[in-house]
């Protein structure tokens, strides 16, 4: 029986080639630099100079302006009417009323499509006729909650103020000062809020919840901008 077979002596440490880096003395990479979600005043007023933004009395915000087709491309634009003279003399029977049925159904489509139009045209009518008397009546307080002596409120200002503009029925929790030192806690909080605020959950209230709705999403978005841009997370 042959003795077991003595192990390869080990391979003596290979140096290192004069072209290579020690990767662990390589200076760290920098930071990436934080994005923010909020426009910066020189973006805003370029958009409001090119007509893409405009200033909202009622909301006190810039919002976006809807663009419209030029005037030449809507003139080529031309209905199709179902209402005109149509000859079937040389159509079979079935078919000259399948081409009657069909003209009919299109029709009553169209003044079905007309009717819903202007009433969602009545309503963000009256919606905006609402917006300017709640606006006359709520705004100064909505403004005091929201700056100071022309000064927009930091976000853990607006945080702690909030129950002062909710209605009763939005059950917030009231927050103070104390509360929001530390940078998570203030991020909870806004959250928490928006939740209370968000446009999805305003649909279905009265339009005097929507307006004051809108008016705290909107500056707690903005303060909140700032307090991210601020690096704080």
């Amino acid at each position: 029986r042959r003795p077991p077979a003595a192990a390869p002596p080990p391979l003596p440490p290979r140096e290192p080639a004069d072209d290579m880096m020690d990767v662990a003395s390589l200076p760290a990479a920098p930071p990436k630099p934080k994005q923010t979600k909020s426009l910066d005043q020189a973006r805003v007023d370029a958009l409001v100079e090119a007509g893409k933004m405009a200033w909202d009395p009622v909301d006190e915000r810039y919002v976006t302006v809807e663009a419209s087709a030029p005037a030449e491309k809507r003139a080529d634009i031309a209905a199709i009417r179902l209402d005109g003279p149509v000859d079937l003399s040389a159509k079979a029977p079935h078919v000259r009323e399948a081409i009657l049925e069909r003209r009919a159904s299109l029709a009553a489509a169209q003044d079905e499509a007309r009717e819903k139009l202007r009433a969602r045209e009545d309503a963000k009518n009256a919606e905006e006729d609402a917006f300017t008397a709640l606006h006359a009546r709520l705004g100064p307080g909505l403004t005091a909650w929201s700056e100071d002596h022309g000064r927009k409120k930091n976000v853990r200002a607006l945080l702690a103020g909030l129950g002062d503009v909710l209605w009763p029925e939005a059950k917030w929790n009231p927050v103070s000062i104390g509360d929001l030192l530390d940078a998570k806690k203030v991020k909870r909080a806004y959250y928490r809020a928006s939740r209370h605020v968000h446009p999805d959950k305003l649909v279905n209230l009265d339009v005097e919840k929507r307006f004051i709705g809108k008016r705290v999403f909107d500056a707690l978005s903005q303060a909140y901008a700032e307090f991210e841009s601020e690096g704080h997370t």
